[in-house]
Order: structure tokens, then C-alpha cells, then sequence
């Protein structure tokens, strides 16, 4: 019997540990939660909550709110920062149409990157005061090309093309956008004479809050234009288009894959000649005639580049200029190395003067791109810059985070990246620094001019920060930091006159502070 009862008492005392990790678990859990908004409500289009007091080291990062029609479509959303109102979805909000909004609340410890949000919170439904109505739609056109536009920011429009008939319009063509990024919609050539509208509507849901009408256009007179493949093959087949006199093609003529992707050395283009000098550029041609335009498969043209002082200079063929629709540069070392790099038009001159340094070999590679993804590049030769190569010091470095480890430095020249760091704590007990954090990073940094070592930093415990920056296999900048109590001084965290300590260096075993661009010694007073 005795035993009988002791296996119960161990079942009891396992199930009561087991409550007793439950509650914990959820105690932890109710700690790290973080407050709903409360009282949320409307005055007039402006929404209004309360953001509950925290407890230990949370603070508050941010308040996200989306809007809503009664319907449950979703309209606009926004990040509004820690406040308790926001009343940028306004310019949403029509009259006689009903809405809500979904909000909820984001925190963390400060200088953490760990955030947790709040439960969603839906607020009553508002109606904005006055008559449904429909506000007239502005600034909206269609052109010859068949191409209407309207003005970005709106959550879904539809637009629909319209032919005269008689007295009458009747509708021709209609495409809806769902999102507000959309500026405009192609419906392709007018292929008959006729008068043409175009009707834009601005949506929510089914709901019009905005009508505009077009311009309208008159078509007199249309040309057939045809695409002959030129003995290319194999080639698909290509419907000739009627497309309204002085208007451009619309859309430029899909090509078999066999061509448009072939990278053996040539490029695709559409020429008015079978020879393929006189280039068709769809987005500036119009068409005043019935036209045939020729497909072309050519070699690439030569490049040529050049070096001319500290400038990098390259042709194409001037025929071939207005074939392609995108030339990108890319300074590098001699090892391959990016430095820079930069999409500019052809047959134009590339400066980087500001990523050279003296003593250092630099070479371009000139890339030219096709309007169907053909490429095709050039290397220039391996120059040397003049003077003497030497590292650079680099100044101003000082702690940004001490959560993450994070350091700073003055802006240095651009063109370089953090090639190497290491991070290294006083080990009190052997007397000699340990290795605690590297950061290798090949990436170019053209205007990054911090790095994490991802590394908590103790104000008790003492650093060594060490750091390079490079060009691919040139090292430009190297600098190094003390952070913390230096042990062979005692000396912790100095301020004064309300300036903080920018860096700290040991010089001669005597800690130096840095501050406002000057270095002190522990007594304070400046240094040469």
C-alpha cells in the first residue's frame, strides 16, 4: 500500500513541476507581450488610440495602421513611428463611404532589432459625412499610340476605351489595375479610322470615386506594318499591325526565343532595310507609311575603350548607337576587383576620378545590353595610377552600438569596403588580448562607413578593434579603437562638458581619450 501511495505522490509532484514550467513559460510570454492600443476611435477622417505604459526595458518603435472599406478591402497602410493619431488616410476617404482600420503596436529594447508586435485591433466603422458622389477624374489622356495615363497613387483604376458611333460611344476595350503604381495601360494601335475616347475610373472594390473622361482622338488615316524574318531561321511568324499614321508601334514584336537569348556573339534589331543600316527605334519612330521592318542578326560591334588621362573612353559604330538600351561600366582593380559601376548611355565618356588612388592598377569593363537581353563587353587595358601607393589612416572611428558591436569612421574616400576586422577582448587573466569577432566583407561600400560585429559589448571589459579597408586586393585604410575600462589605468568611461567620447587609443601605455576631435590624456588635458 505504502508504495501505491508514494507512486502517486511522484505523479503528483511531476505533474506539479510541470504546471509550475507552464506558468513560468507563460509568465515569460505575458513580459516580452506587448500592449495592445485601447480607446481606438475616429475624430472626423483622423484615427486616435492609447498606447498602454511598458514594463521593464521595452519602449514603444512604432504604430502600423491599415485602412479598410466596409467591405474589407484594403486601401492604404502606413507606418506611423510612436504617436497616438495619424491622419494620412484621409486623402482615401470619400463621402458617404464607410471604413475601418486594423492597428496594432511594435516594441523591443532599445538598440535591438528583435521586435514584437501587439494583437491586431480593428476600430469602429466610420462613415464620412455627405452625399455619395463621384469627384471628376483629372489629368488623364490618351494619345495616338493608343496609350491612356492617369496620375499614380490610386488603389485600383479602370480604364476603358471607347469608339464613336453616331451620337453614341460604345466600348471597345477595358483593363482594370489593381494597384496604385500604375500610371497608365497601352490598348495596342488603333487599327481602324474612327474617333476614340478613353473613360477612367478609380475604384474601391466595385465602388467609383473618381470618373474622368480623355482627350479624344481622331483617326483619319492607318498604315500596315509588316516584319519580314530575312532568311532568319528559325523564326516565328509575326501578324502584320495597322497602327494610326504619325503614331509608334505600341509594343515591340515578341521574337522566338532562338534569337532573343542567343548570346554567340551577336544582337537583335529591326531595320526599314534589308543591309540593317537604318535601325527602327521603337520608342521615337513614328509611322507615316506602310512599313516593313527586317529582323537583324549581327555581330557585335567593337567597343574599342581607351584610357585618356584618368578617363576611360570607348566608341560603337554610330549606327548601332540607337540598338541598344542600356551600357553599364564597371571600374576594377587588376584582379577583377568592383570598385564602381554605373548604367549610363552608349557611346559616352566614364569618370571615376574619385575611387582612384596613386599607385594602384584600375581597368573598365564596358558592358552593352541589346533591347532584347542580348550582351556583349569590352576590357580596357590595366593602367597604373600615378604616386606613390601608401595605406591611409582611418580617423574618427568610435562605438555606435554597443548592443551590436557597431563602429563608425568619418566618411573615407569612395570606392572601398571593409576588407578586414577583428575584434579583440583584454583576457585579464593571461594578460594578452583574445579574438572574439572577425568581419570579412567583399561587398563594395561606396558610402557605408559602419560595420557590426554583432558582438555585446561589456563597458567593464576592454576592446581592440582593428580594421581595414580595401580595393579588391589593395588595402587603403586601416585604423584601430580601445573601447571600454582599461585595466592598466583604471580609467572607465570619460566625458565632460557635455561632449561624448568619440574613440579611445593606448599611446605609450598611457590611455588617450578622444573627444570632439581631440585627444586627451586621463587627466584631461590635450595632447600634441
Amino acid at each position: 500500500m505504502q508504495s501505491i501511495w508514494e507512486f502517486i505522490f511522484k505523479i503528483l509532484d511531476i505533474m506539479k513541476k510541470i504546471f509550475l514550467f507552464v506558468a513560468a513559460v507563460c509568465c515569460a510570454s505575458m513580459m516580452y507581450a506587448v500592449p495592445v492600443p485601447i480607446n481606438v476611435h475616429w475624430e472626423g477622417t483622423t484615427i486616435k488610440w492609447e498606447l498602454p505604459a511598458l514594463t521593464g526595458d521595452s519602449v514603444y518603435k512604432g504604430v502600423s495602421i491599415v485602412l479598410y472599406t466596409s467591405t474589407g478591402i484594403s486601401l492604404s497602410s502606413a507606418g506611423t513611428g510612436v504617436r497616438e493619431e495619424y491622419s494620412g488616410h484621409a486623402e482615401r476617404m470619400y463621402h458617404g463611404r464607410t471604413y475601418y482600420v486594423i492597428i496594432h503596436s511594435r516594441a523591443g529594447i532599445e538598440n535591438d532589432n528583435n521586435d514584437v508586435s501587439s494583437d491586431d485591433v480593428k476600430s469602429p466603422d466610420y462613415t464620412v459625412p455627405g452625399a455619395k458622389d463621384t469627384i471628376e477624374f483629372s489629368d488623364i489622356a490618351l494619345n495616338a499610340s493608343g496609350y491612356v495615363s492617369w496620375p499614380n497613387n490610386y488603389q485600383k483604376v479602370r480604364a476603358t476605351l471607347q469608339k464613336k458611333n453616331g451620337l453614341e460611344w460604345e466600348d471597345k476595350d477595358s483593363y482594370t489595375h489593381p494597384r496604385s503604381w500604375n500610371q497608365g495601360w497601352s490598348f495596342g494601335n488603333f487599327a481602324e479610322a474612327g474617333t476614340y475616347r478613353a473613360m477612367v475610373d478609380m475604384l474601391q472594390g466595385d465602388d467609383v470615386v473618381r470618373r474622368g473622361i480623355t482627350n479624344e482622338i481622331e483617326i483619319e488615316e492607318t498604315f500596315t506594318v509588316s516584319f519580314d524574318a530575312n532568311d532568319l531561321d528559325p523564326f516565328t511568324a509575326i501578324t502584320p499591325l495597322v497602327v494610326a499614321k504619325n503614331s509608334a508601334i505600341s509594343s515591340t514584336p515578341t521574337i522566338h526565343n532562338n534569337y532573343r537569348y542567343k548570346t554567340d556573339g551577336h544582337f537583335f534589331y529591326w531595320s526599314t532595310d534589308v543591309e540593317g543600316n537604318n535601325i527602327w527605334d521603337f520608342s521615337v519612330n513614328k509611322v507615316t507609311q506602310d512599313t516593313t521592318l527586317y529582323a537583324q542578326w549581327k555581330e557585335y560591334p567593337a567597343l574599342n575603350p581607351v584610357w585618356d588621362v584618368d578617363t576611360c573612353r570607348w566608341t560603337i559604330e554610330a549606327k548601332y548607337v540607337k540598338a541598344f538600351n542600356n551600357l553599364a561600366v564597371i571600374l576594377q582593380t587588376e584582379n577583377d576587383n568592383e570598385v564602381s559601376s554605373g548604367g549610363i548611355d552608349a557611346n559616352r565618356t566614364s569618370i571615376f576620378m574619385d575611387r582612384f588612388f596613386p599607385g594602384r592598377k584600375y581597368k573598365f569593363n564596358v558592358t552593352l545590353t541589346d533591347f532584347y537581353y542580348n550582351e556583349f563587353y569590352a576590357t580596357s587595358a590595366i593602367r597604373t595610377i600615378e604616386g606613390e601607393a601608401e595605406t591611409l589612416p582611418l580617423e574618427n572611428m568610435h562605438v555606435n552600438k554597443v548592443s551590436t558591436g557597431e563602429i563608425m569612421w568619418d566618411d573615407p574616400k569612395y570606392g572601398v569596403y571593409m576588407r578586414h576586422g577583428k575584434l579583440s577582448r583584454w583576457d585579464k587573466g593571461i594578460s594578452d588580448w583574445e579574438l572574439i569577432a572577425t568581419h570579412d566583407d567583399l561587398s563594395p561600400k561606396w558610402e557605408n562607413t559602419l560595420i557590426q560585429f554583432g558582438v555585446t559589448l561589456d563597458d567593464e571589459e576592454y576592446y581592440h578593434f582593428q580594421c581595414q579597408l580595401s580595393q579588391g586586393e589593395y588595402v587603403i585604410y586601416e585604423g584601430e579603437l580601445f573601447y571600454g575600462n582599461n585595466p592598466a589605468t583604471g580609467v572607465e568611461e570619460v566625458t565632460g562638458n557635455g561632449l561624448p567620447v568619440t574613440g579611445k587609443i593606448l599611446r605609450d601605455g598611457q590611455l588617450i581619450i578622444i573627444r570632439d576631435g581631440k585627444a586627451y590624456n586621463a587627466v584631461g588635458h590635450t595632447t600634441d
